[in-house]
């Protein structure tokens, strides 16, 4: 009995939360549930390790210092992975697992060597652990070299990736000047930051000689499209080269359906929100408008009742009410708003069956394919009301789909 009246407590305490909601056309900054996944190891080794860039003492590390190894996915969402503190240097991995099954992901290092000789990392990440070894050799003295063309243009620099505005830059984004070295040994080129971009290279230098390729990696997030002019410096000597940026990408949206048999779209502002404005608690939503009048738009919410982020799965107007302390529900509500030849509007709607007070809302579908960090894909299908005529007037739906960027 108790339990029972919990769970009719709790019903009734989310009931008048979910009254006080406001539904706003704008979505909040995105964010993503978490993958499930394992690092892959034998023996505690970490599986498939790749270690790329120069590890030596008092070397700053740079983008090219990196370790790659495996791990297997078994739920897709955010991932955020992580050495200990080794010898001054960490190695560290953020992103988004799309599918499941084996992965390899790139983790970066920073930080300074501070002495020479093999030292053990401690990857931890999904609950799980593993290790892998890097030799730092011992300090080189610093090389003496000027860059070739200084203190003018960069003697024909090679500019390798695409670059556009808001999009960070990745491995592929490099530049690659030229140095005349008079005294081998270690190097450290740094461009200044125009634009959100930099670029930076550090080694050693095994031999003299002029016209030796070094490639600098780029790092950062392009602001705005144009040329932007980088200065990598040695001292007080530089030598300067451009990168073109491109326009930031003009990200689409798939969001349509059929109203009583009748094709839709509802493409215009159109995108996903996985966070709830005002609560800032997860949700799934969609909005989008039929035209560039504004005049109507289509909405639909998912929220889960323990406020847990919404992931792939089925949702109907049927699983409000908690079944078990592990199964507590969730709710849904679907707004299709029209303008009227009147200039009235009418919303027609559905959402969860709230007892007692609300128990024949119009049965409607949802299905979620998938949630990423940057996309929600779906389908949905069902009725909706118009209340305002004591539920005596339907819309069909069908076919609907939704594609959508996170916003």
């Amino acid at each position: 009995m108790k339990s029972l009246v919990a769970i009719i407590f709790f019903c009734c305490s989310l009931f008048i939360i979910s009254c006080q909601k406001e539904l706003s056309f704008e979505n909040s900054p995105s964010a993503n549930s978490g993958a499930a996944y394992t690092l892959g190891a034998s023996g505690g080794t970490c599986s498939g390790v790749t270690i790329s860039g120069t590890y030596m003492e008092a070397l700053v590390m740079s983008s090219a210092n990196t370790v790659q190894l495996q791990v297997h996915v078994s739920a897709t969402g955010s991932y955020s992975i992580s050495t200990n503190t080794v010898n001054g240097v960490s190695f560290s991995a953020t992103g988004n697992f799309t599918d499941t099954g084996a992965h390899t992901i790139t983790l970066v290092a920073s930080g300074t060597p501070a002495a020479a000789g093999p030292k053990t990392f401690s990857v931890t990440g999904g609950g799980s652990t593993c290790s892998f070894d890097i030799n730092f050799a011992l300090k080189a003295p610093p090389a003496v070299f000027t860059l070739n063309g200084a203190p003018n243009a960069c003697t024909l620099p090679v500019i390798n990736g695409v670059y556009a505005a808001t999009v960070p830059v990745s491995a592929t984004n490099t530049a690659v000047i030229k140095v005349n070295v008079t005294t081998a040994g270690s190097y450290n080129i740094v461009t200044n930051i125009v634009n959100g971009l930099s670029f930076s290279a550090t080694g050693v230098f095994t031999t003299t000689g002029t016209g030796i390729a070094v490639t600098l990696n780029a790092a950062g997030t392009p602001l705005m499209a144009g040329t932007t002019t980088l200065k990598p410096a040695v001292g007080a000597a530089n030598c300067s080269f451009d990168v073109t940026i491109g326009a930031a990408p003009v990200v689409t949206g798939i969001y349509s359906c059929k109203i009583d048999g009748v094709a839709t779209t509802f493409t215009e502002l159109a995108s996903a929100g996985i966070l709830e404005t005002l609560s800032n608690t997860p949700e799934l939503s969609t909005d989008g408008y039929k035209d560039a009048n504004h005049d109507s738009y289509f909405k639909i919410f998912i929220s889960n009742n323990d406020q847990t982020a919404v992931r792939a799965g089925t949702y109907d107007e049927k699983h409000y009410v908690p079944t078990s302390a592990t199964s507590l529900g969730y709710r849904i509500e679907v707004d299709y708003s029209v303008k009227n030849a009147d200039f009235s509007t009418t919303i027609w709607n559905t959402s969860s069956n709230i007892p007692p007070l609300t128990s024949n809302n119009p049965a409607f579908t949802i299905v979620v394919t998938s949630v990423t960090a940057t996309r929600a894909k779906g389908t949905f299908s069902g009725k909706l009301t118009d209340l305002l005529q004591g539920g005596t007037a339907f819309k069909t739906i069908t076919e609907g789909v939704f594609d959508l960027p996170i916003q």
